[in-house]
């Protein structure tokens, strides 16, 4: 069957297939020199680290003020959360284009929401701290497919692979 597959398609799937693609340290180089570049792969790492601190701590802090079985609760709104969050967020990222408006929304509410989350641990309502886990996972994993896709934006004659490699680099 391998020899029956072609190498590319006849027809170039998008208009940018036939813009030339730089060789790869051209564009390295030419990643380091783009200050807004750099400057969004500061922001993604600081926001994936919240996302990753956030993730690692939830369980022991859940199981410390309710509940063992809240902390799997807990995850499980965490992550629904964020899967919603990525789809609206990156739905409305696609039809406005307003990539650096919706990184600054993402980053600030979600920091909202993880500091208003640990003030609710010591009150004794669980709906609330299940509420702002849920808002909190809706405004940080977004993170992700908007920053790849304003990476692409911010670097495009170059190769999507370069920007978004870097940036898991970084995270």
């Amino acid at each position: 069957m391998i020899f029956f597959y072609q190498e590319k398609p006849p027809t170039a799937p998008s208009p940018s297939q036939h813009v030339p693609k730089d060789p790869f340290w051209t564009s390295v180089v030419a990643l380091f020199k783009n200050k807004n570049f750099m400057l969004l792969s500061i922001v993604y790492g600081v926001a994936l680290a919240e996302f990753a601190a956030f993730s690692t701590i939830m369980d022991p802090v859940l199981s410390y003020f309710h509940h063992e079985s809240f902390s799997f609760l807990g995850g499980f709104l965490f992550i629904t959360g964020g899967c919603v969050g990525a789809f609206v967020i990156g739905y409305v990222a696609d039809k406005t284009l307003r990539f650096k408006f919706l990184l600054y929304l993402i980053q600030f509410g979600a920091s909202y929401f993880l500091v208003v989350f640990c003030l609710c641990l010591v009150m004794d309502s669980e709906i609330a701290v299940m509420v702002l886990v849920f808002f909190a996972g809706f405004l940080t994993i977004p993170v992700i497919p908007v920053g790849f896709e304003f990476a692409t934006e911010l670097t495009f004659p170059m190769c999507e692979a370069m920007s978004a490699g870097f940036l898991m680099l970084v995270g």
